[in-house]
C-alpha cells in the first residue's frame, strides 16, 4: 500500500538524519559500466520507485570509456529492492552489473 511505503521511507529518512547522515555501505549500490546515454538523471528517475535515495555519484574509468555510479539509499531494503531490479527486471539495460558496496569493499 502506498501510504506504508511512504511512512516506511520517511521513517528510513529519519534514522539517516539520527545516524549523523553517515554512509551505510549496505545501502549502497554499486552499477557498472554505465554507459554515456544513462545519465544520472536517468539512473534516479529508475531507481528512486525502490526507495529514498541519498545521492548518486559518477566516476569515469582513469583509462577507456564509460564510468561506474554509487547510488546511496537511506535505507538497506531500498537498496536491495534496487539491486533486485536492476538484476532481475534490468530496469537499466542488459549489460549492467550491479553489486552492494559492502561487497565490493573490503570490510
Amino acid at each position: 500500500d502506498s501510504d506504508g511505503r511512504q511512512r516506511a521511507i520517511g521513517l528510513a529518512s529519519r534514522r539517516h538524519l539520527e545516524s549523523g547522515g553517515r554512509a551505510n555501505p549496505e545501502a549502497a549500490v554499486w552499477i557498472s559500466p554505465v554507459t554515456f546515454d544513462l545519465t544520472l538523471q536517468r539512473i534516479r528517475e529508475r531507481l528512486e520507485r525502490y526507495g529514498k535515495i541519498a545521492h548518486i555519484r559518477r566516476r569515469a574509468h582513469p583509462v577507456g570509456v564509460g564510468a561506474d555510479a554509487l547510488v546511496q539509499f537511506t535505507q538497506p531494503a531500498h537498496a536491495e529492492a534496487a539491486l533486485q531490479a536492476i538484476t532481475e527486471m534490468r530496469v537499466l539495460g542488459g549489460n549492467i552489473t550491479a553489486r552492494r558496496l559492502s561487497d565490493v569493499q573490503p570490510s
